[in-house]
C-alpha cells in the first residue's frame, strides 16, 4: 500500500487588475487510486508601500516558474504605478493591512 501525494498548480488568474490568484490542487493516492483531493488558494499582490510610500515589490522568487511568468506579465510598469497610486489613496490603517497581506503571501 503505497501512498503518494502530488501537488500541481491547477489555475492562475489575474483578478481585479493587480491580484494574482493561484490555486494548488493536492491529490493523495493509494496504489494509484485517488483517495482525496484538497485545494489551496492564495492571492499575490504586487507589493506594499514602505514608510516613504515607495512600492516594495513582492518577492516571487520562491513561486513556481509559471506563477512568476504570469506575475511578471501582469505587473507591468504602468500596472505597478496604478497599484502604488491605489495604495496611497487608502486610509493609513488599510496601508498597514496591505503590508500585512503582502508579507503573508510571500
Amino acid at each position: 500500500m503505497a501512498l503518494t501525494e502530488t501537488t500541481v498548480i491547477d489555475s492562475i488568474k489575474v483578478v481585479h487588475q493587480y491580484n494574482i490568484e493561484v490555486e494548488e490542487k493536492t491529490t493523495i493516492s493509494r496504489d494509484g487510486v485517488e483517495v482525496t483531493t484538497t485545494t489551496h488558494r492564495k492571492v499575490l499582490v504586487p507589493g506594499s508601500l514602505d514608510k516613504n510610500e515607495a512600492l516594495v515589490p513582492l518577492d516571487i522568487s520562491g513561486e513556481d516558474p509559471s506563477v512568476q511568468a504570469i506575475c511578471n506579465a501582469a505587473w507591468t510598469t504602468s500596472t505597478l504605478a496604478a497599484y502604488t497610486t491605489y495604495l496611497k489613496s487608502l486610509p493609513p490603517r488599510d496601508l498597514a493591512l496591505e503590508a500585512e497581506l503582502a508579507a503573508k503571501s510571500s
